[in-house]
């Protein structure tokens, strides 16, 4: 070979070098960071990670393959030495760059703050809500208490009636509230702030504030929160002013309670770790601002409002503010809902232009090398010019190999494996990342085949690949599982044929790129859908998300089998096309909907409408609404979750017709209604039944010993036995004649009857209901009847002797017989007395 053409291949390589250490590098150094500034969504990097991944693969692919062609193209050929660019050239390329990485330095520094801005305000979004949700619980431990009729019942009789007990169950319930959520103390105050019972020293009786805000809560009727707080290093206290409803002038229920880990964990908590922030509290206490610290929320400084540079009252934008001490800060308050309370989310700017300035270093030390690598590009094609032809021709077996080494070479500089292979399958390339992923030396695999690195199931599929290759003459890409020194592993493959002088194939070149971390991503998300679509299929409420035009975008399986359809039947279609029914309701739906999408209505609690099965039936469904939007905070659907509530609607209305069919027949019966909770102690009394009994309801309580109470002492135990054999089983129900004894000390003769209406699965009962009747006419008539018989009987023997002389007294005693007969017809009875010879004689007497 004569010297001009080792000089041309000399030349060569230097190129092939060169171009693909200044590629590699530029790749490297720049294209993570033009993805960052394309998109910031996740799954829009994981999906350009991956096309950037297979792009290099192939740019290489192609480096590679035209480096070996133009070596192989040159070997018959005298090369042609390059010109020596100008001086001039140089600086034209120099100022292209630099104008390029300025350009780079600025757009990657604005793109930092922005990002860093919008994370600062997610964290206050957070920390607010976190902190509002406290505040919350403790609101709705007020409601339930405020509106608790127990609580009210047991603070009457303790206060009003004098009944020590109650006070002290009272007492009892409200420790195990205060030990149950967690409060510092609970305590009974009368409307103007007086203590009535604490569980706790009362360290806080002479708080102005809280003596005015007593009153307050008393007069309007409505739980209050109050923030007690006092000067420097004090620590703060929340105060939850609860008025008892239905108690007259309201006593207050103040629940007491100190800052819980929730605030030490949400002001102390920090999640963007590469830049120093901080969390804090304030709030403004007239033309004071009060500034609060962490752990345990003590005032930590008191800042005139004129000097206090956050403006809490623009919640929605991020405010740069530069402190006394000259540091700036960026920050953003969000105000704590239904309090008074703003918490401050800031972040030092001089950190944030520190991390543009890291990046700003690595984009110039990225041009540099590139300027660098330009020159000295130049400036070895100036030198070229300058070689003499000196070398022979040598054979040409000799110029593959060199050219294999010069491949070698090129391969070492890369981090991805790249190998070479004849048609035989044994290696005659193996660059230093392929020795690395295999844990052997290059030396100790050239010349040898797959089966030497992998196993024989894996390396059988490798070696097919490779002879397809050869067979179809065309490059194959592929994703590859192998058993690795590190590991299983996963590469992404790209294979194509080596070719001689001549055109044959005469082997095969691979490069391959280790991307077990982006399967193992790719990986996690599947499953993290996988099991979101499980969750959603086990719920056994409906679920189901429109788009912006009422089309499903997603449906569960509940929802499914509920309306008779399957996916793919329902997946883009019209919702209120196939599943609602007439037309004025599917209206009415839709112009809910429209509203939601355009965000000119609240998502809507508990919305029911009908839907429409595929077999016709119609579904009565409770929805919950919320907004689907997109990264901007744009509605684009609606999602709900639906409970089928039809025979829960039918049982309502069907509930609703038995009650007022009872209350009808109540009234018309006149009786007096009571329902005995067995398991409380506590019974139901209707109003009538107060009536009958002349007690009043706050009077009494409606237990047992209330109901033995009004038992005349002579009846109270056949009573009770007669009960406790139907509660036994030995009776089919419970049904006697009493006399009552009155509110006012008055008998009244009654009836009562009874059921055991409930039972467990032991068959213990667990509720009794029945009547009581007023019967005290009926015995009156009763007890005459009886005596007039008796007084009859005593007549009938004295007639009886006397009866021929006494014909008038037989009269007599006939006309008392008739009244008998007549009062026992009344009563319902068999007239004791028969008189039809009377009728029979008076009509013999009217024939004749």
């Amino acid at each position: 070979m004569s010297s001009a053409l080792n000089l041309a291949l000399r030349r060569g390589i230097l190129q092939v070098v060169l171009l693909y250490a200044a590629f590699g590098a530029m790749w490297i150094l720049l294209s993570d960071k033009v993805l960052e500034w394309l998109t910031g969504d996740a799954a829009v990097l994981a999906l350009a990670s991956t096309v950037k991944g297979w792009a290099f693969v192939a740019v290489s692919s192609l480096l590679l393959y035209g480096g070996l062609r133009r070596l192989v193209g040159t070997a018959a050929e005298r090369p042609q030495p390059l010109p020596g660019l100008p001086g001039t050239m140089i600086a034209v390329m120099a100022t292209v760059i630099i104008l390029l990485v300025g350009l780079a330095i600025h757009s990657n520094s604005k793109r930092q703050a922005a990002m860093e801005m919008a994370r600062l305000e997610a964290v206050a979004d957070v920390k607010a809500g976190q902190l509002h949700d406290w505040f919350r619980e403790r609101q709705g431990d007020g409601e339930f208490i405020r509106t608790s009729t127990f609580f009210a019942e047991l603070f009457q009789q303790w206060q009003e009636q004098g009944d020590a007990e109650a006070g002290r169950r009272l007492q009892k319930r409200l420790q195990e509230l205060r030990d149950a959520h967690g409060y510092s103390a609970v305590r009974l105050l009368n409307s103007d702030g007086g203590t009535l019972w604490s569980s706790d020293i009362d360290a806080l009786d002479s708080d102005p504030e809280l003596q005015e805000q007593v009153r307050t809560a008393a007069r309007q009727g409505r739980v209050l929160n109050v923030a007690l707080r006092g000067e420097r290093g004090v620590r703060a206290w929340f105060a939850f002013l609860v008025p008892i409803a239905l108690v007259e002038p309201h006593s207050i229920v103040a629940l007491l309670a100190t800052p819980s880990e929730t605030f030490s964990r949400t002001l102390r908590d920090w999640p963007l770790s590469d830049i120093r922030g901080e969390s804090l509290l304030f709030r403004r206490e007239r033309d004071r601002v009060q500034l609060f610290s962490d752990p345990d929320l003590t005032v930590q400084q008191q800042v005139p409002a004129s000097a206090w540079p956050w403006r809490e009252g623009v919640s929605g934008a991020v405010q740069t503010v530069t402190d006394g001490s000259g540091e700036e800060w960026i920050g953003v308050a969000r105000p704590v809902p239904d309090t008074d309370w703003w918490l401050l989310a800031r972040m030092n700017r001089a950190e944030i232009d520190d991390a543009s300035a890291k990046d700003a270093w690595w984009i110039a030390l990225g041009g540099g090398l590139l300027l660098f690598t330009g020159v000295v590009v130049l400036m070895l094609q100036r030198q070229r010019e300058q070689l003499a032809v000196v070398e022979a021709v040598r054979q040409s077996q000799d110029e593959r190999l060199r050219a294999l080494q010069l491949l070698g070479a090129v391969a070492d500089a890369s981090e991805d494996a790249i190998f070479a292979k004849d048609c035989d399958g044994r290696y005659i390339l193996f660059n230093r990342a392929a020795s690395n992923i295999v844990g052997k030396s290059a030396e100790q695999v050239l010349g040898r085949d797959d089966r030497t690195l992998f196993p024989p199931d894996q390396a059988q599929i490798l070696m097919r690949v490779d002879r397809d290759v050869v067979r179809e003459g065309r490059q194959i890409s592929q994703e590859e599982a192998l058993d690795t020194a590190c590991g299983k592993r996963v590469f992404l493959v790209v294979k194509g044929p080596l070719r001689d002088e001549s055109g044959r194939i005469s082997g095969i070149y691979g490069i391959s790129r280790d991307i077990t971390a982006r399967k193992e991503v790719e990986e996690a998300m599947r499953r993290q859908a996988e099991l979101v679509r499980r969750y959603l299929d086990t719920v056994q409420t409906i679920v189901v998300a429109l788009d912006r035009d009422g089309r499903v975008s997603m449906i569960n399986r509940a929802g499914l089998d509920l309306l008779g359809y399957c996916e793919a039947e329902l997946l883009g279609a019209d919702w209120s096309s196939v599943c609602l029914p007439q037309s004025a309701g599917r209206d009415a739906v839709c112009s809910v909907s429209q509203s939601l999408v355009a965000g000119a209505l609240e998502p809507a609690e508990n919305f029911r409408n009908w839907v429409r099965c595929r077999d016709g039936r119609l579904r009565l469904i409770a929805w919950h609404n919320a907004w689907l939007t997109d990264e901007t905070g744009a509605a684009i659907g609606i999602l709900s979750s639906g409970q089928d509530i039809t025979e829960l609607n039918e049982a309502q209305n069907q509930l609703k017709a038995s009650e007022e069919r009872l209350r009808l027949a109540l009234d018309a019966s006149n009786d007096g209604m009571w329902d005995w909770d067995l398991r409380t102690g506590l019974a139901y009394l209707a109003p009538r039944y107060y009536e009958m009994t002349g007690y009043r309801p706050e009077d009494v309580v409606p237990d047992l010993e209330f109901f033995k109470q009004t038992i005349h002492p002579d009846d109270r135990d056949r009573v009770l036995a007669v009960m406790q054999a139907h509660l036994k089983g030995d009776l089919p129900s419970s049904e006697f004649d009493y006399r009552m004894v009155g509110a006012q000390g008055q008998i009244r003769w009654m009836r009562g009857r009874g059921r055991v209406v409930e039972r467990d699965e032991s068959g213990v009962p667990l509720r009794m209901a029945g009547t009581i009747s007023d019967i005290g006419e009926r015995k009156a008539v009763e007890e005459e009847l009886r005596r007039r018989t008796e007084e009859l009987g005593r007549r009938n023997l004295e007639l009886e002797r006397f009866n021929q002389a006494m014909v008038g007294r037989e009269l007599e005693m006939i006309a008392l017989k008739r009244q008998v007969n007549h009062l026992s017809s009344q009563l319902g009875l068999e007239p004791p007395f028969s008189l039809a010879f009377l009728e029979e004689t008076a009509k013999s007497a009217g024939a004749k």
